[in-house]
């Protein structure tokens, strides 16, 4: 028996092959994001069904987006997005907003950095400043954070898992069960070190929560910017 069934025997489970979408084509931060995702959940057996990654490039993440919301109550079609999310709707670029998803789960952050053009480890860039709330392991653990240069700056990039609206109690219980056990995972552990990014997973609830208080900053922020269309 595999851990999916001997885990969710007693709720939901899928029946039918699961799809993960992205929001670019193959190869970008979220593709390679949601590729792990896959591989770790069909090595560990994580789910009974295949799980597939289908990538919706288009308008930001709005065409993924879009299509997501196509399948409402169904937790066999999921989402790996970042703030286009919260941004396209601010931007006026799609009138889909957050809550018209269900919030599955935060999965990592990424603090973003300002830098001259150039490689970093072949020693041809020098890179000035992260935007994380503190400094980064490995090759920018001398690279100190805006607020040490006394600018009050905290820029980060996540990634978080989506799911359509209307999900039931049960289809979140199961993602929240297999999102917790992917993060665990060495293999998960190690990309994220490699590709410089924290591990920042959060649950169902707590990635709500958190969509409420980014949106609220980044549209007062877009709005002085003169960039909020909504």
């Amino acid at each position: 028996m595999s851990l999916a069934s001997s885990t969710y025997a007693q709720g939901w489970k899928p029946e039918r092959p699961v799809e993960i979408v992205v929001g670019s084509t193959p190869g970008g931060g979220l593709d390679r994001t949601a590729r792990l995702m896959q591989r770790v959940v069909q090595e560990r057996r994580l789910i009974d069904q295949q799980t597939v990654v289908l990538n919706k490039p288009g308008g930001a993440g709005a065409v993924a987006l879009a299509y997501l919301a196509q399948h409402p109550g169904d937790g066999h079609h999921v989402m790996v997005s970042g703030q286009a999310l919260l941004t396209n709707h601010i931007m006026g670029r799609s009138k889909l907003h957050y809550t018209d998803f269900t919030a599955l789960a935060l999965l990592a952050v990424e603090a973003v950095s300002f830098s001259v053009i150039g490689q970093l480890r072949a020693g041809r860039v020098r890179v000035l400043a992260v935007g994380g709330p503190r400094r980064l392991p490995g090759e920018l653990a001398e690279v100190p954070t805006w607020t040490e240069l006394g600018v009050k700056s905290e820029i980060a990039v996540w990634r978080a898992l989506v799911g359509p609206k209307d999900m039931s109690p049960a289809q979140i219980a199961f993602w929240d069960g297999v999102v917790a056990r992917v993060v665990k995972d060495a293999e998960w552990q190690k990309e994220l070190e490699r590709s410089l990014a924290e591990q920042s997973h959060q649950d169902s609830a707590a990635t709500l929560k958190h969509w409420q208080t980014e949106y609220a900053q980044m549209k007062a922020l877009y709005s002085v910017l003169g960039l909020a269309k909504q």
